[in-house]
């Protein structure tokens, strides 16, 4: 059966080398804490959107949800997420079994917010799997 890509999920990447813990326990009260932990003398934090206890609704939403998340941080976590030397949206996408394209618009609101707050942007492309 032809099944369309389509988009999967957003997850936050963040990369310092301060300890993140304080702000992985927060992400994990208001978000889905996906990896807290330290390797290679790099503190790492991957989370997603959760909204209304689903991950992947779609990726304005997504977008939006982290966006409002980390504009409400506490200044102590906000200190601790400026401090990342690498903060990245990783939009993740099914790449289907048929050759219809998916394009997803991220409104120009979103796109100043993720620049002004230092965020990079990366799109993942999943094979398909059946």
């Amino acid at each position: 059966m032809a099944e369309p890509a389509a988009f999967l999920n957003l997850d936050l990447d963040l990369r310092s080398t301060i300890d993140l813990t304080p702000l992985a326990m927060h992400l994990d009260l208001v978000a889905s804490l996906l990896y807290c932990g330290h390797h290679a003398g790099e503190f790492h934090i991957t989370a997603e959107p959760s909204i209304g206890g689903h991950p992947n609704v779609d990726a304005v939403t997504c977008t939006r949800e982290l966006l409002g998340t980390l504009a409400s941080l506490p200044a102590p976590l906000k200190e601790l997420f400026d401090g990342c030397h690498r903060r990245v949206f990783d939009y993740g996408f099914d790449g289907g079994s048929e050759a219809a394209p998916c394009s997803i618009d991220l409104p120009a609101v979103e796109l100043s917010s993720i620049a002004r707050m230092g965020i990079d942007l990366r799109v993942t492309v999943y094979p398909h799997r059946t």
